[in-house]
């Protein structure tokens, strides 16, 4: 389904294309206390979500798949690369077991830490 995929240049941030997976992850102007300088040292956030491209490449958000991480905004590029291939990889596991996304999508709120290695171990 890749090729019938349109250009989603107009998304800012980073976008990965995987199956018809879309993901995208990108500074909305969220930080650590809610809207980016809501609190004294402020740190801005990146946030994920996830859609799915129909036949035509037009994008529908799956419910349930749009967090706000604890990864930075200035993170390198690797680590935010790294990032959106461990989302890629868990919601497509749990949609193909069939399962619910937000528990899986919540954990990827973490994202920074479970790409760092830094995640606590559950």
């Amino acid at each position: 389904m890749t090729d019938n995929i349109k250009s989603y240049q107009d998304i800012p941030g980073e976008v990965l294309v995987r199956g018809d997976l879309v993901i995208e992850l990108s500074d909305e102007g969220e930080g650590l206390g809610g809207d980016f300088g809501d609190i004294e040292d402020d740190v801005a956030m990146l946030r994920f979500r996830v859609s799915r491209a129909d036949a035509s490449g037009d994008l529908d958000e799956l419910e349930d798949s749009s967090y706000c991480t604890d990864m930075p905004a200035d993170t390198d590029v690797s680590l935010r690369q790294a990032g959106l291939d461990l989302i890629a990889r868990e919601v497509g596991d749990a949609l193909e077991a069939g399962r619910s996304i937000k528990r899986t999508c919540a954990e990827l709120s973490y994202l920074g830490a479970l790409v760092t290695g830094t995640a606590p171990r559950v």
